[in-house]
């Protein structure tokens, strides 16, 4: 049975847009830690326990998980991979309806951090490596571990490198659930377990790419794990705290620098 769109390609293209990242896989070492505490994850063992999802086909199935997970309102998402370079990444990203977010990116050109408050200002935290390759050294020195002030207005575009790609929860699932004329199939695969939760697997595959969907039973399931390749690179993305709203606020004043402030002419623009 055919699926509108490859799952795992979906997921680089909103989770790695903000990061300049073509490609998603490649394993997680310790030297890609992520910035936010990762979220629990474990091997899913499999069963031969009856279909939960018996009278719904494995496309109804992934298609009501999308809905539930973006009626939920608010979730937390993690991703594990390479850019297409070989470059270890690891993006975590807490998302809601409200414009409110919390998000880290540890790339290869560094590691950031942004605040979306939902208000006028959104604030961008990065070490000295994504300061001084994304604006100068000069910069980077004048900003230091302090987090930029930046007018929100400024990530209100539509283009695939704007980091707010990357925070919104109605976004990502619009592109989950786009029907972009792929060939990729999904079947229905096995139960099992993540964390000790029920889970059913639906399995895609396209070309030599295969990515195991686990979606939990019940009333309201929800996609909790999708592991597979894209491009035949491995890559993880894990979503958990479905409904809990993050509680995101600016930093402090004295903890924070007006990009008017930084740099030549004109200040600091993203």
């Amino acid at each position: 049975m055919p699926a509108t769109r490859t799952f795992i390609a979906a997921l680089c293209a909103v989770a790695a847009g903000g990061a300049a990242l073509t490609g998603c896989g490649g394993d997680k070492g310790d030297d890609a830690a992520p910035l936010l505490k990762p979220a629990a994850t474990t091997s899913a063992a499999s069963t031969k326990a009856a279909d939960p999802f018996a009278d719904q086909t494995a496309d109804e199935v992934l298609k009501l998980a999308e809905q539930d997970m973006r009626d939920t309102g608010a979730m937390t998402y993690e991703l594990s991979g390479n850019d297409d370079d070989g470059t270890k990444m690891h993006v975590k990203g807490t998302l809601t309806k409200t414009d409110k977010c919390a998000l880290a990116v540890d790339m290869g050109q560094g590691k950031v951090q942004l605040i979306f408050t939902g208000g006028n200002y959104t604030y961008m935290k990065g070490d000295k490596t994504f300061w001084t390759t994304n604006a100068d050294a000069d910069s980077a020195r004048v900003i230091g571990d302090k987090w930029v002030k930046i007018p929100s207005s400024e990530f209100d575009s539509d283009d695939e490198d704007n980091f707010k790609t990357m925070c919104d929860l109605n976004g990502m699932m619009d592109t989950l659930s786009e029907d972009d004329g792929g060939t990729s199939t999904l079947d229905k695969g096995q139960s099992s377990t993540v964390e000790g939760q029920p889970v059913f697997q639906l399995i895609e595959t396209e070309d030599q790419d295969r990515t195991t969907i686990s979606v939990t039973t019940g009333d309201k399931p929800v996609i909790v794990r999708a592991e597979g390749t894209n491009q035949g690179q491995p890559m993880l993305m894990v979503f958990s705290d479905f409904g809990k709203q993050p509680n995101v606020s600016a930093p402090p004043p004295s903890m924070t620098l007006d990009p008017s402030k930084i740099g030549g002419p004109g200040g600091l623009h993203i």
